[in-house]
């Protein structure tokens, strides 16, 4: 997220007759007092080098006069230079803001000018006690003792200033090319009127605000450029680049459905219901801008209806519904569509009886997360129940190294063969190979949650059956000839 804001602040200069404190760092005190932190250690140095206590004395005083030496005998930091004093006739350029934020003044440069002046006494004007005071601060110099605290305006341009924020989340303002830091910052809410979220970080927008934004819809991201005043900073030309955006409450299920349809109007041929909603599933749960309001269950003939019959889109997923051979009575478990439906306290074995584990020999999870503690300990339930079944798991290593001994000694007392992937050879779907057959899962091994008692509960799963065809590359990536 990249913001700039930009506006014309003016440029004035400005004579005085002053004391400045100028910044020498090739000073030889800065060599005498790189070895001390307090007085005392100075003059103990200074006197065993054979200086008299005259001298000594009037080194401590000019110190003291300078501000080098404290109160309290300590050094200050020589980091910017050694301050030495001049007194005479400078021009100040500096940055005068109208605005309360991120400053009024800010000098910018000092130049010695000649003492000879060709204007005229109605000409000088008192400076502001805030001026005087940024001008007694800077880093390159110190301003003080402005005679009379007056001084003569010789001119004014304008320049721009940016108030700049990036991802790095600080804040910043640009002038003349180099950057200072605004400590406070500004309101990301006021910005943009009151719709930032700063639990998830985004803007909450209405679907009607982008629905002929393809791009932005997709990829969550906003670009703009517009003119915006912001109290007590000013009127800006503002530039909004990859801001975050994400749909409201009431917008959720619109922009879903948007999403949605843009996947599947791709795709050349028909869907078929149980398809549609493996595609639906895996949309609403890889999509936390969509998910984090909250469900939005699947219904076949209510997202058909959302379309009309003059859209393509109706029949492809229509005529895919009407022809969807696992609707079939005569089709065997292993090619039907497997749903696990959402229980609690229930028995581990009778709630993945449909799976039919107890028949099958050999059991291969592909599943990217099944990296955790807690997935292996779902894992190892597996195991240990059904004792004759061969299990292999295909994932990531594991996200906390604090989970490996656990997970190791468990993969060795069930003889569980564990791959190991990189994130890029891996596929994002989730798939269980039971035997010879082959299903897409709408959810992680923790769709089961393990209870003390024993029990366990469950979340909607569907277990859509694949032919190896249409996955045989990553299959082959993976794992080899079946």
């Amino acid at each position: 997220m990249r913001i700039r804001l930009t506006k014309k602040i003016k440029v004035k200069q400005i004579e005085v007759i002053a004391e400045v404190d100028f910044y020498n760092k090739k000073s030889p005190y800065i060599a005498l007092l790189k070895d001390f932190n307090h007085q005392y250690e100075l003059e103990d140095s200074l006197n065993a080098d054979g200086l008299s206590a005259p001298a000594i004395k009037n080194i401590i005083k000019k110190l003291e006069d300078l501000g080098i030496l404290k109160n309290d005998g300590s050094i200050s930091s020589l980091t910017l230079g050694f301050p030495e004093t001049e007194f005479g006739k400078y021009q100040i350029t500096y940055y005068h803001n109208q605005d309360t934020y991120p400053f009024i003044f800010h000098a910018k440069k000092i130049e010695r000018v000649q003492a000879v002046s060709k204007n005229s006494v109605d000409d000088i004007k008192d400076i502001e006690p805030e001026l005087l005071k940024q001008l007694n601060n800077h880093q390159d110099f110190k301003v003080h003792h402005v005679i009379d605290k007056k001084g003569i305006h010789t001119s004014m341009v304008s320049e721009n200033i940016d108030i700049l924020f990036s991802d790095s989340k600080q804040w910043q303002y640009q002038l003349a090319n180099k950057l200072f830091n605004i400590e406070a910052g500004l309101d990301l809410n006021e910005i943009f009127e009151g719709k930032w979220n700063e639990n998830v970080q985004c803007i909450e927008v209405s679907f009607e605000d982008f629905q002929d934004n393809q791009t932005a819809l997709i990829s969550f991201k906003h670009h703009e450029t517009k003119q915006l005043k912001i109290h007590q900073w000013g009127h800006f030309n503002a530039q909004f680049e990859n801001i975050p955006i994400a749909p409201n409450k009431e917008s959720q299920k619109k922009w879903f459905m948007a999403l949605l349809y843009n996947q599947i109007r791709t795709q050349n041929k028909y869907i078929l219901s149980d398809e549609l909603e493996q595609i639906w599933n895996h949309l609403f749960y890889n999509t936390p801008q969509i998910s984090r309001l909250g469900e939005i269950m699947f219904n076949n003939k209510q997202i058909i209806k959302h379309y009309s019959k003059d859209d393509p889109f109706y029949w492809q997923l229509q005529t895919g519904n009407d022809l969807n051979p696992f609707h079939l009575e005569n089709n065997t478990p292993q090619q039907r569509k497997i749903i696990i439906e959402k229980k609690i306290n229930q028995d581990l074995t009778t709630v993945l009886n449909p799976l039919g584990l107890e028949k099958a020999q050999k059991l291969t999870i592909i599943d990217r997360y099944i990296n955790t503690k807690r997935h292996f300990e779902i894992i190892f339930m597996l195991a240990a129940i059904y004792e004759h079944l061969e299990i292999s798991i295909v994932s990531l290593e594991n996200h906390q190294q604090s989970d490996k001994e656990f997970i190791d000694k468990g993969c060795a007392t069930y003889s569980i063969n564990r791959q190991i992937k990189r994130k890029q050879n891996i596929p994002h779907d989730r798939h269980w190979k039971m035997d010879g057959h082959i299903f897409l899962v709408s959810k992680s091994i923790d769709f089961i949650k393990l209870n003390p008692t024993g029990s366990c509960n469950t979340q909607h799963t569907i277990f859509t059956p694949l032919s190896f065809s249409e996955i045989e590359k990553q299959a082959q990536d993976l794992l080899g000839e079946y």
